[in-house]
């Protein structure tokens, strides 16, 4: 079935692919939660914010501030030594 350009905006804007999939923003960013263990539970209480201001952010409701990646960055460098920059962590996945 073809969506016109209206349903399709509706349903990005949603969140949802056109097959019922969940748009990921962040991907390396989510990618690498996974990997390191770190959970967004632990990444909000570790930058001092709560985690549904986490999730509005992750999932692209809410923009991140630059204050908001060099904190996290820091704590994924940290956690593994130093490997990731802000272009990874930060690249849309849209």
């Amino acid at each position: 079935m073809w969506y016109t350009n209206a349903r399709k905006q509706h349903i990005y804007r949603k969140g949802v692919g056109i097959l019922g999939t969940k748009i990921v923003v962040y991907p390396n960013l989510i990618a690498e939660l996974a990997r390191c263990g770190i959970t967004v539970t632990s990444l909000a209480n570790s930058m001092a914010i709560s985690r549904s201001a986490l999730y509005k952010k992750l999932d692209g409701k809410t923009a991140f501030t630059l204050k908001d990646m060099v904190a996290i960055q820091e704590i994924f460098n940290a956690k593994v030594g130093g490997a990731f920059t802000l272009d990874y962590l930060f690249t849309s996945g849209l």
